[in-house]
């Protein structure tokens, strides 16, 4: 594991067995707990509360129904625009100073949610939420990436992943139980204050500078993190945009299909809470695939799952077999929590780690906002049904090509981890 050595005393001179360095604690996933899984759980159940409302509570100012998509749109847009900020930010000045600007982001918008009424207001500090979590996420996933060797780092970033799906599960009924009480603002207070509890917690446990490059007589800047790295992010990197596209495809092409068989809104409901019950489930598994029989091992199979499922649905007719698919998909998506950050980890080198993972970001933000575009491209210029086989036809072929082309990214990570490790003696 790439760790520093660290001395026993300030001064080596004056201490018992001076010049002899004290081995690193190794970092376990019981370590990380406090540092990263808790306050992501307090971040994520924030943004899970507020999330399914960005839309509603646009209406209740008064936009239309295209405005309201609009914000929500401005909120996405506002992540895949500062992914590559937020890694200058942390290679720059550290978590701290990421956290920070993050958590001021977030706040600043939920406060001015509650205190304006002017939907102009409300638009433009969606895209300022987007910011602040995209700076927020990175640093968390740049900060296990430093400091988790290989052999973890599946089950440690599916974990992370894992915790996100959590709290977007169970953050909406959180959000709905403080409406029930006190209205829109009454959600905002609620996901304010969970914020800010990640933000404490997270300036508890985290160093001063943390997640800054260490490497600060190599150049590091962005565009040279980019051509130095390029052949990986032109392969791995359009894998990973190819597997965010097919995993984002699905909340668009499942409730619409649902609504064309005539289910009604709340059994679409339970669907996806089936749906994602299963993910929750598999969540571990998959880390240990990764783990212990390399990425691909869950990349490959958890596309084709995804695949194979979304080219199924106009074979299901019923609630029944709308429910089965609703399983596969759970179990394709499941297993691959945290792949494309583990992915994105192994390749991150050690000087522009941050930079490099916000690039590595773009890619997947660019796939989670294109696969919903795409179904309504091609439903446009086919049917729904016929959508569902070409998404799925796409995302078969994206798994044999991932299979067959894209290398083993846990190889390069331990070969990597190796040359770092001090010689003995």
């Amino acid at each position: 594991m790439n760790q520093r050595i660290r001395w026993s005393c300030e001064d080596p001179r004056h201490c018992p067995g001076a010049g002899r360095p004290v081995t690193p604690e190794p970092v376990t996933l019981r370590s990380l707990w406090l540092r990263v899984y808790l306050p992501a759980l307090m971040f994520f159940l924030a943004d899970g509360a507020i999330l399914p409302i960005i839309a509603l509570a646009a209406r209740d100012l008064g936009a239309s129904v295209a405005f309201a998509g609009f914000v929500v749109a401005l909120r996405s847009l506002g992540v895949l625009f500062f992914d590559l900020p937020g890694g200058w930010i942390i290679g720059r000045y550290g978590e701290r100073v990421a956290v920070a600007f993050a958590s001021t982001c977030f706040a600043a918008t939920l406060l001015g949610w509650i205190v304006s009424d002017s939907l102009t207001v409300f638009a433009v500090l969606a895209f300022v939420q987007g910011s602040g979590w995209s700076v927020w996420q990175l640093a968390r996933m740049s900060y296990v990436a430093g400091v988790v060797g290989p052999d973890l780092r599946g089950r440690a970033l599916s974990i992370l992943g894992g915790i996100s799906r959590l709290g977007w599960f169970i953050g909406p009924f959180l959000g709905a139980a403080a409406i029930a009480i006190g209205g829109f603002h009454a959600a905002y207070a609620l996901a304010l204050a969970l914020a800010l509890l990640a933000a404490v917690l997270l300036f508890r446990y985290s160093s001063a500078n943390e997640g800054r490059d260490e490497h600060g007589d190599e150049p590091s800047t962005l565009f040279v993190v980019i051509r130095r790295h390029r052949h990986e992010l032109l392969t791995v990197g359009w894998a990973a945009l190819a597997m965010q596209a097919l995993r984002a495809a699905r909340f668009a092409i499942v409730p619409l299909w649902a609504d064309h068989i005539g289910l009604s809104t709340a059994t679409i409901g339970v669907l996806f809470g089936i749906s994602t019950g299963v993910e929750l489930l598999c969540v571990y598994l998959g880390g240990s695939i990764m783990d212990r029989h390399g990425r691909k091992a869950v990349a490959v199979p958890s596309i084709a799952l995804i695949a194979a499922g979304i080219a199924m649905l106009p074979l299901t007719h019923h609630l029944w077999s709308l429910t089965l698919v609703a399983i596969l998909l759970g179990l394709g998506n499941g297993i691959s929590s945290g792949l494309n950050m583990t992915l994105g980890a192994d390749l991150a080198p050690a000087t522009g780690r941050a930079q490099f993972l916000g690039v590595w970001r773009v890619f997947g933000d660019i796939g989670t906002a294109g696969g919903p575009l795409a179904i309504a491209a091609v439903t446009g210029l086919l049917t729904l049904g016929g959508a569902a086989v070409t998404c799925g036809a796409i995302g078969l072929l994206a798994a044999a090509m991932i299979h067959r082309l894209v290398p083993e990214t846990k190889q390069r990570a331990l070969a990597g981890a190796a040359l770092a490790e001090p010689a003995d003696g």
